[in-house]
């Protein structure tokens, strides 16, 4: 199986953004699985993160979006019979690199696929890492130092999602779908926080509203059009504030944040 995986993976990444086959729909999910469950990643690794850094076969426009959506079955494949905390060692490395390669090359150009293929995908990461929590294997320690940039990610999708709003236009229906699923993934990451009694999104919404916004001055924000990344973003955030949330106290812009914002201006 190994020495056919390049030619085997590259098909797929096609074949996974097909929704019109019922077959391939409920069965390449599946086959996914099965190659993340009895393969290693360092099997696969170098043909799926350079898919998503658009290094690998990146004249085709299916490759990015169909490794995005193939890691994450690979991911549930990988981790579904773990039996202990410390055998998420397995997939440590290859979250780190999908997570970073998503940051990289992934956020910035951003349309309504690859964010509607993104929230999915981080859908099926954090569910299976739920149900093993709730088998007693813990995943605290490998999923933790990344919840912070997932709901980046998922803010930045439900800000590609505004669009339409933004023009005055209904949401078609798959964008509705997709919001309803946000909101679960903000539970989600509640789930797998540190303090699951406080909502993820509610602790952290000051930094994000910091690092997104704090560090620019009035004429960058006036000169801002209606269907930018940074309006559309502040117009996502806006649908989710409250009263308790503008009397809070913003912190200090993080560096990490503040550095990806900066170079996009």
């Amino acid at each position: 199986m190994v020495q056919f995986m390049d030619e085997m993976l590259v098909s797929m990444y096609k074949t996974a953004l097909n929704k019109s086959n019922r077959v391939l729909v409920k069965n390449l999910p599946l086959s996914f699985r099965f190659l993340g469950r009895y393969c290693m990643p360092s099997t696969y690794e170098k043909l799926i993160i350079p898919a998503i850094s658009n290094e690998l076969a990146s004249c085709f426009t299916h490759t990015q979006a169909g490794a995005i959506k193939g890691f994450s079955f690979l991911f549930v494949g990988a981790v579904e019979l773990l039996p202990a905390s410390e055998n998420f060692s397995r997939v440590e490395d290859i979250l780190n690199k999908f997570m970073k390669a998503v940051k990289d090359h992934v956020m910035d150009g951003l349309d309504l696929e690859l964010a509607e293929i993104l929230v999915n995908a981080l859908n099926e990461i954090l569910s299976i890492l739920i149900k093993k929590q709730s088998e007693q294997v813990d995943p605290s320690w490998i999923i933790r130092p990344h919840l912070k940039d997932m709901m980046l990610m998922i803010l930045k999708s439900l800000a590609v999602f505004q669009s339409f709003m933004l023009q005055g236009k209904p949401d078609p229906d798959h964008v509705k779908e997709a919001k309803k699923l946000i909101l679960q993934l903000f539970g989600k990451l509640t789930e797998l926080s540190e303090n699951p009694s406080q909502p993820f999104l509610d602790a952290n919404i000051a930094q994000v509203i910091a690092d997104s916004f704090v560090y620019k001055n009035s004429d960058q924000l006036s000169s801002v059009s209606l269907q930018s990344p940074t309006w559309r973003l502040f117009h996502a955030l806006f649908d989710f504030m409250t009263a308790e949330h503008l009397q809070l106290e913003l912190p200090e812009p993080e560096s990490i944040f503040t550095q990806q914002a900066r170079k996009r201006t």
